[in-house]
């Protein structure tokens, strides 16, 4: 019998969506394909993120919008690992 694997929760998708995009710029097609979302988790999620300055958008007037983790994001990021790590400790 094949297993399902686990629904990823909501938090996990953002925090992967702020990862990918902390280091490059990336579209949503590429956060899509590379995270196996389906498009209407992907856009919520962006939105959502958006809408929090966790996220900033590089070029909306252009077809292609990137996007690239905010430098509250990256303390976002910050806070959700450390508290993580106090959690999960040895």
């Amino acid at each position: 019998m094949k297993r399902k694997l686990p629904r990823r929760t909501k938090y996990e998708i953002w925090v992967e969506i702020l990862e990918v995009c902390l280091n490059h710029s990336r579209h949503q097609s590429w956060i899509l394909r590379e995270l196996r979302l389906k498009t209407e988790s992907v856009k919520s999620a962006l939105q959502f993120l958006l809408n929090r300055n966790l996220l900033n958008q590089i070029n909306p007037d252009n077809d292609w919008t990137e996007y690239r983790t905010s430098l509250k994001g990256k303390e976002a990021l910050a806070h959700f690992y450390a508290l993580i790590s106090n959690f999960f400790k040895d």
